[in-house]
């Protein structure tokens, strides 16, 4: 699933059928980037030019306040506890 530490890729939060990589957070990557956009979902980090990354610590903690609160509570949990 996810290390313990480091960075991870858009395919590795949402998942990717296609290359068989399971996903923790069951939404599109339209929606993901909606969800950016509107502060539900963190910003991520720029790796290159166009190459963004997620930290781990931020992915648990959202998934975290989806697991306790439910999608549409977890924005105001997140913003808690990753900023």
């Amino acid at each position: 699933m996810l290390p313990d530490i480091g960075y991870v890729r858009l395919a590795q939060i949402i998942g990717c059928p296609r290359r068989g990589i399971a996903g923790v957070i069951p939404v599109s990557r339209a929606t993901w980037h909606r969800g950016v956009a509107s502060g539900r979902y963190p910003k991520g980090v720029l790796l290159g030019p166009r190459t963004r990354a997620w930290r781990v610590e931020e992915i648990r903690a959202l998934v975290a306040a989806i697991d306790t609160q439910g999608l549409e509570l977890a924005s105001n949990c997140l913003s808690d506890k990753v900023s």
